[in-house]
């Protein structure tokens, strides 16, 4: 076997004589399906970069409502409340507790400091309650500006 033989592809001699006879229109033909090729990829590329920008729109929406959420007045001053709470509900299980006396006094001088801390404050805030637990009704969150928020704590 030669070479050449395996290489040589048959050809129907009506198709390759309808191909010289109409090589024109065939050429066009392609060159017109070229252009719509181009053309309908062009449009995917432009749905492709629309559904990009509106769904990274979609992810600063969604981050924005969560993000929020968290910071909204109202949710905080009762985490604010939630958070005094808690700290005071630890505070009384510890001397609650049958500890060694060296964490209890620890304990002691946390609440010290505590209190040195809130002293502070009230001092500078004539506006502080010195009595009463915190809760909900006393905490008092007012929004600085769009971006950041201020807590104040009566």
């Amino acid at each position: 076997m030669s070479d050449d033989k395996e290489h040589v592809k048959y050809i129907d001699p009506e198709v390759e004589k309808f191909a010289r006879e109409n090589k024109e229109m065939i050429e066009r033909i392609l060159k017109e399906e070229r252009i719509r090729a181009k053309e309908v990829f062009d449009a995917e590329k432009d749905m492709a970069s629309e559904l990009i920008a509106y769904q990274k729109q979609k992810t600063i929406d969604a981050t924005e409502g969560v993000v929020s959420m968290f910071t909204d007045p109202e949710v905080q001053k009762h985490f604010m409340a939630v958070g005094m709470e808690l700290f005071l509900g630890i505070d009384a299980l510890m001397r609650a507790a049958p500890i060694p006396d060296f964490v209890k006094d620890a304990a002691t001088k946390a609440q010290d400091m505590r209190d040195a801390a809130t002293s502070a404050y009230c001092d500078k805030n004539p506006n502080c309650r010195k009595q009463g637990k915190p809760s909900a009704e006393k905490i008092q969150i007012s929004e600085a500006s769009s971006e950041t928020k201020k807590v104040d704590v009566e």
